[in-house]
């Protein structure tokens, strides 16, 4: 498989070879989703000499990392920067967590008729479907 090369609008991510310990930032085509590039590291230093010899580039999707948001401002000051939608599902995923086990205790109980019954909480009559509640015979829905 050999290397496209790159268009005017391009994708960056940085990745790990190792689990934990080494990064790579990686560049691919955003129409066919396939990788341009391989640079060393993820501190933006060698997307820099990349940009360089790339000038062509107009658009960028992006993690929110500020080290290559930095470089492409740096060397490619009106090209568009975009937060993909990963990451941004990413982000909002989080966020969502936090608030949810910021307001919510670590456990819930949700009690049965048992445990009502148990503590007397509940009745007979509780218990029993009240009668007319059967909505089936009403009138239906006509479409049309």
């Amino acid at each position: 498989m050999g290397i496209e090369a790159a268009g005017s609008c391009i994708g960056i991510d940085d990745f790990s070879t190792k689990k934990g310990s080494t990064y790579c930032t990686v560049i691919c085509n955003t129409d066919s989703h396939k990788p341009i590039a391989v640079l060393e590291g993820r501190d933006g230093s060698s997307l820099k000499e990349w940009l360089k010899k790339n000038k062509q580039v107009k658009m960028v999707t992006r993690d929110r990392a500020s080290a290559y948001a930095k470089v492409i401002m740096e060397e490619l000051p009106n090209t568009m920067q975009i937060a993909d939608r990963f990451h941004l599902h990413q982000n909002l995923l989080e966020i969502i967590k936090k608030c949810i086990s910021s307001s919510l205790p670590q456990t819930l109980r949700v009690e049965s008729d048992l445990d009502r019954e148990k503590t007397g909480d509940i009745t007979e009559k509780s218990r029993q479907p009240s009668v007319g509640s059967d909505n089936s015979k009403k009138n239906p829905i006509q479409c049309g």
